[in-house]
Formats: C-alpha cells, sequence, structure tokens
C-alpha cells in the first residue's frame, strides 16, 4: 500500500520552496503527497515546515502542531525549520520528530529509518549547503517553476532578526553544481527557473555571484525564464538593473526586504539607509527602461522608536518609490535580539492600526499596476492540463478558458484585458 506524506508550511518563500523540494524527494520515493488539511487525516507522515519571526508566527507553529496529533493520530508529525532548530526540546512531547535546518534535507532518510528522534545539531560555517540528488519530472511535480536554492543564512545581524542564528552564517552551494542542476531541470522541460535562499546576494563560490548563475543559465536555453527571489537592497544595484535591461528572459519581478523606508527606523534596525537610497535612485534611472516591473517588499510596522512620523514617511516612500505590493509584518520581540531589550516599544493597537493604513496603501498600489498593464501581452506557463492558469514574468495571475488544448508547463502567450480586483487575477 502507497505509503502518504502530508506538508504543511508557514513564513517565507524559502520555506515554501524547500518544502517543494522535499515534496518531490518522497515522490521519488514511492510516497503520494498530501497538501491539503482536510485530507491529513490519511497520511502516515505529516510534515510542518515552521517559522519564528514573530510571536505572533511561533504561537499560530505551536497550536497548529500540539493539534495535528489530536486530529491525526495515525500519523507520525514531523516539525523543521526554524523554530524546530530554535526550540527543539519545546516539540519533544507533541510530535515523533524534531529536524532542524541543517538536517532538513535529509528529511526522507532520517524518517524513513528511524522510528522518532530529535535531529537538530548547531548550525557553523561548515555545514554544507548541497542540492538534490534528484529532480522530478516536470509533468509529475507541483510545481512549474523550478527553484534552487543557491545560498543559504546571513552575516547581517538586523537588530530584529534571529536567522543569524537559526539558519546560520552565509554558505553558498557549489557554482558548477547549480549550473549543472539548472541545465538537467532545463533537459526535463522546465520553463522557468528560480534563485532562493535567505539572501542570494550574499552567494560567492569559485569568484562568482547570483548575477554570474543568472547570466550562465539563461545562456542554457532561449525560452528558459529566471526570476530572482529573496532580494535585499544592498543586491538591487546597478549591474542587476543593466543586467535586466539586456536581458528579457529575467523576469521583470523584484520583492525586496526593505522592512522600512525611514532612514531612522533603518538606522535602528542596523540597516544601512544609505543603500534604500540608492535603491531609489536606481528605480528612478531604470525604471522607464522596465515599464513593466512588479516590485514588491516587506515592511515591518511598529518596530521600536517608530513614531507617527517615522511610519508617514515610510507609508509615502511606499508609493513615491512605487510598490506594487507588500508583505506586512507587525514588529516582534525576538530572543537573542538586541530589538527586543530596546525601549520605546509601539502598543499592540498602533501596530494593528498601521498594518491596516499600509494594506489599503498596497490595495491602490496594486489596482494601478494591474490597470497600467491592460492591453499588454504576456507570456505565462500553464499551472494545469486544460486550463489557461499561469503567473506572468512580472508576477501577475492570469485566468482564462478551459480547453484540453493546453498542456502543464507549455508556455502561451496572451493578452490582458482585464483585471478582477477581487480575487487578484487578470482575464485574457
Amino acid at each position: 500500500m502507497t505509503k502518504k506524506v502530508a506538508f504543511y508550511s508557514f513564513g517565507c518563500r524559502t520555506n515554501k520552496e524547500e518544502i517543494d523540494t522535499l515534496a518531490s524527494q518522497f515522490r521519488a520515493g514511492g510516497f503520494e503527497i498530501i497538501y491539503d488539511e482536510k485530507d491529513f487525516f490519511a497520511a502516515d507522515f505529516i510534515v510542518v515546515n515552521t517559522c519564528s519571526v514573530t510571536l505572533t508566527a511561533e504561537s499560530k507553529n505551536y497550536r497548529f502542531i500540539n493539534s495535528l496529533a489530536k486530529k491525526y493520530p495515525q500519523a507520525k508529525i514531523v516539525a523543521t525549520g526554524c523554530l524546530a532548530q530554535q526550540n527543539p526540546e519545546k516539540f519533544a512531547e507533541s510530535v515523533d520528530f524534531v529536524i532542524g535546518n541543517a538536517e532538513k534535507g535529509g528529511i526522507f532518510d532520517i524518517i524513513t529509518n528511524n522510528n522518532s528522534g530529535i535531529f537538530a545539531g548547531k548550525i557553523d560555517e561548515n555545514t554544507k549547503l548541497t542540492l538534490p540528488k534528484t529532480i522530478e519530472n516536470p509533468q509529475n511535480s507541483d510545481r512549474t517553476r523550478f527553484s534552487i536554492k543557491i545560498q543559504e543564512g546571513c552575516n547581517s545581524f538586523c537588530s530584529y532578526c534571529i536567522v543569524p542564528y537559526l539558519r546560520g552564517r552565509p554558505r553558498s552551494a557549489d557554482f558548477d553544481e547549480i549550473i549543472s542542476h539548472a541545465k538537467n531541470a532545463i533537459d526535463l522541460g522546465y520553463n522557468e527557473i528560480v534563485l532562493t535562499g535567505t539572501h542570494i546576494g550574499q552567494f560567492t563560490n569559485s569568484g562568482k555571484n547570483y548575477i554570474d548563475i543568472a547570466e550562465k543559465i539563461i545562456s542554457l536555453s532561449s525560452s528558459v525564464r529566471l526570476r530572482l527571489s529573496s532580494m535585499n537592497p544592498s543586491d538591487c544595484d546597478e549591474k542587476l538593473f543593466e543586467f535586466m535591461m539586456k536581458n528579457e528572459q529575467i523576469c521583470r519581478h523584484l520583492h525586496i526586504a526593505v522592512q522600512s523606508l525611514s532612514p531612522k527606523i533603518l538606522t535602528v534596525m542596523n540597516r544601512n539607509p544609505q543603500v534604500v537610497d540608492k535603491l531609489f535612485e536606481n528605480l528612478q534611472k531604470y525604471r522607464k527602461f522596465l515599464p513593466s516591473l512588479n516590485l514588491g517588499g516587506d515592511f515591518i510596522v511598529g518596530f521600536p522608536d517608530e513614531t507617527d512620523e517615522n511610519f508617514a514617511e515610510t507609508a509615502e516612500r511606499i508609493k513615491k518609490f512605487d510598490f506594487n505590493y507588500g508583505h506586512i509584518f507587525t514588529y516582534s520581540p525576538r530572543p537573542q535580539t538586541p530589538a527586543a531589550e530596546m525601549k520605546n516599544q509601539v502598543s499592540e493597537k498602533i501596530k494593528k492600526s498601521r498594518s491596516e493604513i499600509l494594506r489599503n496603501i498596497f490595495a491602490e498600489q496594486k489596482q494601478k499596476i494591474a490597470e497600467s498593464q491592460i492591453g499588454k501581452t504576456e507570456k505565462i506557463i500553464i499551472e494545469t492540463d486544460g486550463e489557461l492558469d499561469g503567473i506572468t514574468g512580472n508576477y501577475l495571475r492570469v485566468k482564462g478558458e478551459k480547453n484540453p488544448k493546453y498542456r502543464k508547463n507549455q508556455i502561451v502567450e496572451v493578452k490582458l484585458r482585464e483585471h478582477n480586483a477581487a480575487k487578484n487575477y487578470f482575464s485574457v
């Protein structure tokens, strides 16, 4: 009888991409994959990729995981990810396996060769970042975008962040191994490659940086498109924009972890405000050459010392910089971080109010880019057989007719005719 494994991911895009990679390993090992919680009752294993970015996230993770054993007693529960790395002992009584970030890539071997246990070793500069040995055929995969984690960890030590403690200092995958991995994926039929990591701008191997990787990958095939993920303001320099201008295969989509656009708050965060100023200069200089660029960002509201004036500065600069969408996080004190000990903590009521203000701004910004794209012709990659459904290079959802002529992973050119604001997709 085929064993079944269920996956659930909290937190960042990197977490989700890691789960997609793990799912392909289990499928190659003969497992049936479950994503929908209503089907968890049939799972032999339930793997939860945890997040500890905020106290709220932690609470949600603990509540969810503690409920699983009661709801689904037939399954062995596996906690992995940042919260499992941060506090493995706290999970010991409620799950069968606790697997830290260093061991995450080996989950398949761990849970198929052991009955239970804690596998959460210390992460240091000697912890090697390796790529999966196998690549799933795109027709069997849940994914049409193929992600390659080129880098892990960070050494920036922002005053609010525990990532360096939970994912370690920067480690990079081997350049030649990345290119070989990408070539194999393209040969199998993937038409989009995504470069991911904690901070891909900190990739360094064999004297190469992330743009060198991008340049080499797009040279492998004229039809493949490449998407950049996990960007920081310092990554978005003149070299990147010049590269994007010269190469249409690079997706016109950047998601940048800016966190704040107030120079004072950036300084308190131990982030360089001059880098954000330089980002603005580059956007002013290059955006006219990249008219379809969809710009998104991560924003923290209610950081210690953030006054109404500081927040208003961020809100106004979101519109001035033309961020089209944003992921909003209310500040939450994290253990081991300087910000947790800072005075002038902002009340939860004010955080909630500021979050709502940003949500309204982004709703307006999203509508603004939607209106600017009406009538434009873009390419999508079909995600489901028989349905005109996919994502454009600049990260806009497109839905159209159902027709058996459409095949998963097929590249289709579409004209954007109307935007459904409520459901956030374009019809064609």
